[in-house]
């Protein structure tokens, strides 16, 4: 994939004689190319066709440069073949057991998802958002240009997007004015991905609001030995502090139970849109 096609450059639109459409719904492109080929059907296969191939003939040297490029970059610096977490978030050389991997690997990817792909796409109409020169010249590029600001707003953006005449549906259906099948995906998506940053790692910790930490903080001065305070924890204690103990178990337990039935649920919605998780 190139940034520039020369079949969509200026100079196309010169010889084909119909000036192409920057977008355009499935309507509008075959409408497009039927009024484009009956005007001027040999300037258009000359634009659409053989401008390609000289371009695939002179960018040969480049585009097995970029191959190779990419090959490295998706390989060993995204790793798009498989789910990694930030490597803030699961240390490298460090054993994980596969449930302590699950959100920490769907949700990072989802973060690169917002933060590069959905931000790129907001470079393509927003002039805030211009990449800078080092991502601009996209030779040696091997890491890739990331921006929270921009991928949240162009969800913004996807989430304002409501079914009209550019989609083929008139006034008199039910769905005109209502939100796309992609602004329902978006608004999942930012309320997927403002969970994991703003919520899931600032919960506190269910030792710590539970009384917890604190109890075993009070049998450890007494104890002195970690081994011998987990054997002793609940036993040699008056009635009341039976009561407290089994209190304060129960509530751990509860408080531990409610943040994997909220886990369980967020990963049961991402993999529910996870068709829409492409740009």
């Amino acid at each position: 994939m190139r940034n520039n096609y020369w079949s969509c450059s200026i100079f196309a639109n010169w010889i084909r004689g119909t000036a192409k459409p920057y977008s355009a719904s499935s309507k509008g492109w075959r409408q497009w190319r039927v009024n484009a080929q009956t005007a001027h059907q040999f300037r258009y296969w000359v634009a659409e066709e053989l401008l390609d191939e000289i371009q695939n003939f002179l960018y040969l040297p480049y585009d097995l440069f970029n191959n190779f490029r990419w090959y490295v970059r998706n390989r060993w610096i995204d790793q798009t073949y498989a789910l990694v977490a930030h490597k803030d978030h699961l240390k490298r050389g460090q054993w994980y057991d596969v449930d302590g991997r699950f959100i920490p690997c769907l949700f990072d990817t989802l973060v690169d998802f917002v933060e590069q792909e959905c931000a790129h796409m907001a470079t393509w109409s927003n002039d805030k958002y211009k990449l800078p020169w080092w991502a601009r010249i996209n030779i040696f590029l091997f890491k890739g240009w990331r921006s929270k600001e921009a991928g949240l707003e162009n969800l913004d953006w996807q989430m304002s997007l409501v079914y009209g005449e550019n989609d083929g549906i008139k006034s008199t259906n039910k769905l005109f004015g209502k939100p796309t099948h992609q602004a329902i995906a978006a608004k999942e998506i930012k309320a997927l991905y403002t969970w994991y940053t703003d919520v899931y790692w600032n919960r506190p910790d269910p030792s710590d609001i539970s009384g917890w930490s604190a109890y075993c903080d009070s049998k450890r001065s007494k104890s002195g030995d970690v081994d011998n305070l987990l054997d002793s924890l609940g036993e040699d204690e008056t009635k009341e502090e039976k009561i407290k103990f089994s209190k304060i178990l129960k509530a751990l337990n509860k408080i531990e139970a409610d943040y994997e039935k909220e886990e369980t649920e967020m990963m049961i919605r991402l993999i529910k849109i996870r068709k829409s998780l492409w740009t």
